[in-house]
């Protein structure tokens, strides 16, 4: 079950960086919980109590005030606007943070990288055969390009049908450095039982390893890949009308796969959970960090604050809807495992 850990772990440093920024502030925190009640056991240091509780579907910092009274100084309504709203968004500064740390964790373990791709069959009398091409063999770059993932060769075959390719090729268990090269000219039509080019292939993976002084480097790059590809697979999802909630349970096996997969594979994963996470706290729905610094903003148009009592009421109500809606998902999931 390596979801609760993963879960942990980001939910901890979504709440880390409340609880840093009210204390700097100088708010007071009451609770700092990893899930929702009911109480599995709990600790008090100072005037904090910090709590792990039985339901692990998120976590929440309580600080003096949230419940609409304003007692003291050290209330949360009682700061200024911009403080309240880093107290809110640090939560999710801290999940955009990890990120990188995490990517830098792979860069340092070792991270099993596409590098070309290895012919497991060569149809005789294909468009590969004839250019000389056998079984076992590494193809290592296109016209010069080098191969980073298997659809970029598919794309780079079907956009040159009947005109010439440079290959980049070793033979079995060569080094790159001994490659030659080869010229290939895929069919213009297909051949039945052997497409335009008449090759089986897999991924050439090699094991990358980055030294400490530049992981970090690779960290950050990849993790600026990540989130890239994270919104531009969310736009599409969001023209083509495709989205799709997911909840514990596909969460859970998606979590196993990538645990089976590798270590390396499992903490990318945590990494894409991360970005999640910060994406939907800025969801401007009550009870969400979004909802609450939305509500700062309509403070700050009408320059008076909001009735506190009204304020937490309101995030009271988009929290029971937003567990309901979690409970829905997962009833959802559960009936789909079953049938």
């Amino acid at each position: 079950m390596w979801i609760i850990p993963i879960l942990l772990l980001l939910v901890v440093a979504h709440e880390l960086g409340h609880f840093l920024t009210a204390r700097l502030f100088g708010v007071r925190v009451l609770e700092f919980a990893f899930g929702f009640p009911p109480r599995l056991f709990s600790v008090r240091r100072g005037e904090t109590t910090y709590a792990f509780n039985a339901l692990p579907i998120g976590g929440y910092v309580r600080m003096e005030g949230e419940d609409g009274r304003v007692l003291s100084s050290g209330s949360f309504p009682a700061k200024p606007g911009w403080q309240r709203a880093i107290i809110l968004t640090a939560g999710v500064a801290m999940n955009v943070l990890l990120v990188p740390v995490l990517l830098t964790t792979v860069a340092v373990m070792g991270e099993p990288q596409m590098n070309g791709v290895r012919l497991e069959q060569v149809q005789p009398g294909s468009a590969a055969a004839s250019a000389g091409l056998k079984a076992g063999e590494i193809i290592w770059t296109v016209d010069g390009a080098e191969l980073k993932t298997e659809q970029q060769f598919i794309q780079a075959i079907d956009f040159h049908l009947g005109s010439p390719l440079t290959f980049l090729v070793s033979a079995p268990g060569a080094p790159k450095g001994v490659a030659y090269p080869v010229i290939v000219t895929p069919r213009a039509h297909v051949v039945s039982g052997q497409g335009h080019l008449g090759v089986t292939f897999t991924a050439h993976l090699v094991t990358r390893y980055f030294p400490l002084w530049q992981a970090p480097v690779e960290g950050v790059r990849q993790s600026v890949l990540l989130i890239t590809s994270f919104f531009g697979a969310l736009h599409q999802a969001v023209v083509t009308n495709a989205m799709q909630l997911s909840g514990p349970v596909v969460i859970t096996k998606v979590t196993g796969e990538a645990a089976q997969a590798g270590a390396s594979t499992l903490i990318e994963l945590t990494a894409l959970l991360s970005i999640n996470l910060a994406v939907m706290n800025l969801l401007p729905f009550p009870a969400l960090d979004g909802g609450r610094l939305a509500m700062l903003l309509v403070e700050g148009v009408r320059r008076r604050r909001l009735d506190p009592h009204l304020d937490g009421t309101i995030h009271f109500v988009g929290l029971i809807v937003l567990m309901l809606l979690m409970l829905m998902v997962s009833m959802r999931e559960v009936l789909a495992v079953v049938q």
